[in-house]
């Protein structure tokens, strides 16, 4: 079963959520925390990706009821693939 992630970016398309869902995660995009909320509410969401260093209004109570992971604005897809299977360990194949 594929893991779902919610993606929180200021825009879309973003390279890393499309590395992502092309390596098989479900990527919801969200533009604030209080949607990437409404998603975790709606679905079955493994963990919220925080693209950037942007500042979101309600991030931080969000942070508390699910897992979080904030990236750098430096982040490649590779690492954060990388990362995401370390804790969330994920059927899919490692990217070449």
């Amino acid at each position: 079963m594929p893991r779902i992630l919610v993606y929180i970016a200021e825009s879309f398309p973003d390279p890393v959520a499309a590395f992502l869902a092309e390596h098989g995660y479900i990527v919801m995009e969200a533009e604030s925390a209080s949607e990437a909320a409404r998603l975790s509410t709606l679905h079955n969401i493994d963990a919220v990706i925080v693209a950037g260093e942007q500042e979101y209004p309600g991030l931080a109570e969000l942070q508390q009821r699910r897992m979080t992971v904030n990236l750098t604005i430096h982040a490649s897809g590779p690492e954060v693939f990388l990362e995401l299977s370390n804790i969330l360990p994920t059927p899919s194949t490692r990217p070449q």
